[in-house]
């Protein structure tokens, strides 16, 4: 999915793109999308150049303070606006229109209460310890 339809996934279900704030969450988030590539919930659409959380978060949009870049990146703040986590955990700026997948964090527990969902059958539920 591009990333404003995996963001629009995430709200319909009452989360949001997961975004890591710390080594302990991306790793956690590399491990559940398996080393493929994946939407986070980072991007710098309208923001002159400046990375911020995507703004779905319950805290809205926040300032990126411990990042997870690439070398070199990122690296084109005009064709690529929104953050993905490339195989290795490291972050590199993607352009929005691509298709990856993604991973949907929610704001609370009772969350997981409603999954396995009918008409989303590979969804999972994981809590962070």
């Amino acid at each position: 999915m591009t990333y404003e339809l995996a963001r629009t996934h995430c709200g319909n279900l009452g989360g949001y793109l997961a975004f890591p704030m710390d080594d302990q969450e991306n790793s956690f988030i590399r491990q559940l999308v398996k080393a493929q590539y994946a939407w986070l919930g980072g991007d710098m659409i309208g923001r002159n150049g400046t990375f911020l959380t995507s703004g779905s978060a319950p805290e809205g949009a926040r300032p990126i303070r411990q990042t997870f870049w690439n070398t070199g990146e990122p690296n084109n703040p005009i064709n690529e606006q929104c953050i993905m986590m490339i195989g290795s955990g490291k972050w590199n700026d993607g352009s929005c229109g691509s298709s990856y997948n993604f991973v949907c964090q929610f704001p609370y527990a009772g969350a997981c209460m409603w999954l396995p969902h009918p008409a989303f059958h590979d969804l999972q539920c994981y809590r962070k310890a």
